[in-house]
C-alpha cells in the first residue's frame, strides 16, 4: 500500500460510466488503486452504466433528474452535497475527492463542495470557445472561468494545460497535469475476443461521430486519395452518423467504408488492424493512440491540440500531420502502411509505461496531503 502505508479513502465523481475516454481511464485507475489496497467510490451522476469497474470499487448513483420548470442544476448540486455526507457516514471521511467531465464539475462547484480536485478531459478553447465569437464567446468564457476560479484543477495533457493558460483572467488555486490511466494488461486480454472483421485487411477509426471534432470528412477525404485495397472500418456512433453516411455516397465510397457501429469492446478491431488513424481537431488526451500502441497497431494522427504530441514523442513523431488537411493525411496513411509492410514502423509500447495505472495512481495519491 503507497502513501505511507495508510489507507486512502477515494471519491471519483463523474457523469456517467460509458464508453468514452475518460471513463475507461476512470475504470482503469479506480481499479488500479483498489488493488493497491485503497478504498475508492464512485459516484455516478446519471444513471447511465455500461462500464464494469472491479468488484472492489463501490459505486453509487446520484440520479440526476432534470425539471421542467425548476433550475435542475442547483437542485441537484442541493442533492450531491446531502449524497456525499451520507456516503461519508457510511464509508468514512474522502481523503482524495476528484470531479470528472463537465456536469460533475458544475454539480460539484455549485454544492460548494470542499477540498475537490476537478479533472479537466477536453481542450476547452477548442471544444468551447473556438466556434464562437462576440457576446457568445464572451458569456461562455464567464461561465468557464466561475467554474474553475479558485479551484484546485488536474488536466489530462499539458496541451490541456496550455488551452487553461490562455483564457484571460482565469486563476485556478492549483494546475496540474496527470495523464490518464491506460491499463495495458487489460487492453491485451480483451483484444483476444473475437474480430468480425479477421478476415479482411483495413484501416480503423475509432471515436464518436461527431464531424466538427473527429473530422470524419477530413478521413474520408484522405480516404479516397490513398485508392487502397484495404477497407475502412469506422467503429463508433453519434449524433453526424446521418451526415457521414451521406459524405461515403456522395464520395461512392459505399463498398469500401465499413460503419461498424458502437463496440463496447473495440480492442480486438483494432488489434487486428493495419493502421489506426485520428483525425481530429482536438483531443484532450487522445486515449486511443495510446490503446493502439499497446497492441503494436501501427497509428497515426493529426497533431491536434493537446495529446497526440504527447503520446507519439521522438520516432512517433513523424506520423503527426496538420489539422484539416486531407492531402498530407492520405500521404501519411500510405506512409504508415508501407513502412509497416516494410517492418519500418517504430513500434514503442515500451514508452507507455508512464501511463501505466499504477504510475498515474500514485500521483493521484500524492495530492493527499
Amino acid at each position: 500500500m503507497d502513501k505511507n502505508n495508510k489507507k486512502i479513502n477515494v471519491l471519483m465523481i463523474i457523469d456517467s460510466l460509458g464508453i468514452g475516454g475518460a471513463e475507461v481511464s476512470l475504470r482503469s485507475l479506480t481499479n488500479s488503486m483498489v488493488e493497491m489496497g485503497h478504498n475508492v467510490v464512485v459516484l455516478v451522476i446519471r444513471d447511465e452504466i455500461l462500464l464494469k469497474l472491479s468488484k472492489k470499487v463501490s459505486i453509487e448513483i446520484l440520479g440526476y433528474k432534470k425539471y421542467k420548470y425548476l433550475p435542475s442544476t442547483y437542485i441537484n448540486a442541493k442533492k450531491l452535497r446531502h449524497f456525499i455526507v451520507q456516503l461519508e457516514k457510511k464509508y468514512g471521511i474522502f481523503q482524495l475527492k476528484v470531479s470528472h467531465l463537465t456536469l460533475s464539475h458544475k454539480l460539484s462547484s455549485l454544492a460548494g463542495l470542499k477540498g475537490v480536485y476537478y479533472c479537466i478531459h477536453e481542450n476547452i478553447t477548442a471544444s468551447n470557445l473556438a466556434n464562437r465569437s462576440g457576446l457568445k464567446k464572451y458569456f461562455r468564457m464567464l461561465r468557464i472561468r466561475k467554474l474553475y476560479n479558485n479551484k484546485n484543477i488536474i488536466v489530462v495533457s499539458n496541451g490541456v494545460k496550455d488551452s487553461l493558460i490562455m483564457i484571460n483572467k482565469l486563476y485556478p488555486k492549483s494546475l496540474k497535469t496527470i495523464y490518464n490511466a491506460i491499463d495495458m494488461i487489460s487492453i491485451n486480454e480483451l483484444s483476444a475476443k473475437d474480430n468480425p472483421y479477421a478476415m479482411m485487411q483495413y484501416i480503423v477509426h475509432v471515436g464518436r461521430f461527431s464531424i466538427t471534432q473527429k473530422r470524419h470528412d477530413i478521413l474520408l477525404m484522405a480516404y479516397q486519395k490513398i485508392k487502397s485495397d484495404f477497407k475502412l472500418i469506422l467503429v463508433g456512433d453519434g449524433p453526424d452518423r446521418g451526415r457521414i453516411i451521406a459524405m461515403i455516397h456522395q464520395m461512392k465510397l459505399e463498398d469500401r467504408v465499413v460503419l461498424a457501429g458502437f463496440h463496447k469492446n473495440p480492442y480486438p478491431i483494432i488489434r487486428g488492424s493495419s493502421l489506426l488513424v485520428l483525425s481530429s481537431d482536438y483531443e484532450g488526451f487522445g486515449v486511443v493512440l495510446a490503446e493502439a500502441l499497446c497492441l503494436d497497431t501501427a497509428v497515426i494522427s493529426t497533431n491536434c491540440k493537446s495529446g497526440p504530441d504527447e503520446i507519439m514523442e521522438s520516432s512517433l513523431s513523424k506520423y503527426l500531420v496538420n489539422t484539416g488537411d486531407a492531402d498530407a493525411l492520405a500521404d501519411k496513411m500510405k506512409q504508415a502502411i508501407d513502412d509497416v509492410s516494410n517492418a519500418n514502423y517504430p513500434f514503442a509500447s515500451a514508452c507507455l509505461e508512464r501511463f501505466s495505472p499504477d504510475t498515474i495512481a500514485r500521483q493521484y495519491f500524492n495530492l493527499v496531503d
